[in-house]
């Protein structure tokens, strides 16, 4: 019998993942685990993972959570099979939940002034949703940052595979207004005498203060990944083609990218009479 622990235990030590990857696995195992813990994972049945789904639903989760969990089991399947060179059938194997159509929430112009507006009390708030809004990284990428990272001369920065979600080295052009921030922040450290070499000097999370800032701007629902959306959104609708965005984003798939582009026909509808 292999149950649950075993196989994600094996999983999470020989997979190459990334460490937020295998963040969200361990994530994906704690929600698994007290359903699956006494169930061969090779004996998982269609009816146990309905089953698994009512309970989350009952719990308030959304499906395409469920579905990321499945996900993370499917492949934790597969990859052992694969090492052990064995011939089972993965239970999860097409099995998931039809999602809601994506409906991403974005900023405007305006209201992206006023949120940054509400974040001025707090320097390094300020300058990390500036970041956000201006690079389409995400939060953990931001808050990671190195300065070796940032080159100024070249206007880019550099994200090594491991940075990544997809794996893959990434290099991002730098606005004069990211450029311009991340300058700044430098100076400070320097005039305050400090340096960590990370570029927000050690800061795990921004997420109470970023509440506080989004509830005076009156923007309650929305969210730090939101911010990764408005930078997509912003340039789908200045004329940026689809593959550009999805290298900017680091998305090794344009199905990651393509949601974006009816943003593209509501920005072309205002040429027709």
């Amino acid at each position: 019998m292999l149950d649950i622990s075993t196989l994600y235990a094996y999983y999470l030590r020989y997979s190459n993942h990334t460490e937020s990857a295998k963040v969200r696995d361990n994530s994906a195992l704690l929600r698994l685990k007290p359903y699956f813990l006494n169930t061969d994972v090779f004996a998982v049945t269609r009816p146990m993972l309905r089953g698994y789904v009512e309970v989350r639903r009952a719990a308030g989760v959304q499906d395409s959570t469920i579905n990321r969990e499945f996900r993370s089991f499917r492949a934790a399947l597969s990859f052992y099979m694969i090492d052990f060179d064995m011939n089972e059938h993965n239970p999860l194997s097409n099995f998931s939940l039809t999602e809601h159509e994506f409906l991403e929430n974005y900023l405007t112009r305006k209201e992206a002034r006023e949120l940054l507006k509400q974040c001025e009390h707090y320097f390094l708030l300020h300058c990390y949703v500036t970041l956000l809004l201006e690079t389409g990284c995400r939060s953990g990428q931001i808050l990671k940052l190195t300065w070796e990272q940032i080159d100024f001369n070249k206007r880019i920065l550099n994200f090594s595979s491991k940075a990544t979600k997809g794996k893959k080295r990434l290099i991002l052009p730098l606005s004069t207004n990211a450029l311009e921030t991340l300058a700044h922040m430098q100076n400070v450290q320097v005039l305050a005498n400090f340096n960590d070499g990370l570029v927000f000097g050690g800061v795990q999370s921004f997420k109470k203060s970023f509440a506080s800032a989004k509830k005076r701007a009156g923007l309650d629902k929305l969210r730090i990944h939101d911010l990764r959306h408005t930078f997509a959104s912003w340039l789908v609708q200045s004329g940026t083609s689809i593959y550009v965005v999805q290298k900017l984003l680091g998305h090794s798939r344009i199905e990651s990218t393509i949601r974006y582009s009816h943003l593209d026909v509501e920005h072309l509808r205002k040429f027709i009479k």
